[in-house]
Parts: structure tokens; sequence; C-alpha cells
């Protein structure tokens, strides 16, 4: 346990001290090219503030707001993350969340402040043209969860 937190930054371990359903996940994944946009976004009551964090490999990871009211709307970032530059990510609740392998054998730390709730996820296609995402690398592997989503057009 020290091991993981000494890892971690003090908003990682302040949001974890504040979020009452406080839930920590570890995916350990080794497919190169692999896209995930499995848990994309959860919707009220089960919304999810995100931290990523990634332990070994290197990752393009992708965010964008889903506020229709905000001027953001739809508008994605990106950043890569790898285990020499050591970076946390902040997810916001609203915002869907994803991200493509750029290295095999990678880990991976998702804090979350709720539990996961399947039955309140909801995926957007990973090629959705009004995000327009440059994902840098064609994926190799795109799961079915993926290539069934939605059109942001159509939430």
């Amino acid at each position: 346990v020290l091991e993981f937190i000494k890892g971690l930054s003090l908003i990682a371990i302040l949001l974890l001290i504040i979020t009452q359903n406080r839930t920590v996940n570890f995916f350990i994944l080794g497919q190169q090219h692999f896209l995930d946009l499995r848990s994309s976004f959860s919707v009220p009551p089960y919304s999810q503030i995100k931290l990523i964090r990634l332990f070994k490999g290197a990752i393009y990871d992708v965010c964008f707001d889903l506020r229709k009211s905000y001027p953001i709307y739809s508008q994605y970032y990106s950043h890569l993350l790898t285990e020499e530059n050591r970076t946390i990510l902040y997810v916001p609740e609203a915002f869907a969340h994803g991200f493509i392998t750029t290295e095999s054998n990678f880990e991976i730390v998702y804090c979350m402040s709720s539990k996961y709730k399947p039955s309140h996820e909801e995926t957007i296609i990973w090629n959705d043209p009004t995000i327009n995402i440059d994902w840098l690398i064609e994926p190799k592997l795109i799961s079915k969860k993926d290539k069934d989503g939605k059109f942001l057009a159509n939430l």
C-alpha cells in the first residue's frame, strides 16, 4: 500500500479521502494498439470522477465534454501518458474517457469517485465524426462494445 501511495499525487490522495464511495480498480492489460472506450462515461446518479495513472508502458488518452450547454461540448483533450512523465489525468463528471495503447505490456490504475454500475454506462462509438478524434494510430483490436457504441448525436 505504501508504494502505491508514493506513486499518487496529493490531488489523488485528497480525492480518495473526500469521496464517500471511493473505489480503486486496477487494469493490467497487454495488447498493443488496443482501443478502450468501454468505460466512456457513467450517467447520473452514478457519474464518476476519474484519476488515471499509467505505471508501465504508454497510452494516448482522450476525454471530452458531454455537457451540451458548455462551449467546449464535444471538444476532446488528449494527452500521452507514459511511465516516464508520471502524469495523472483528472477526468471530471460529465466527461467521456477512452484510450489507445501505444506500447504493449502496460499497467493503468483508475481511481474513481463512485462504484461502477454497468446499467448506468454509455459508450460512444470510437470514430464518431462529431468528435473527430485523431487516435494517432489505427487500432488493431476494437471490442464489440466499442464497435456498437452510440453516436454522440443520438444520446
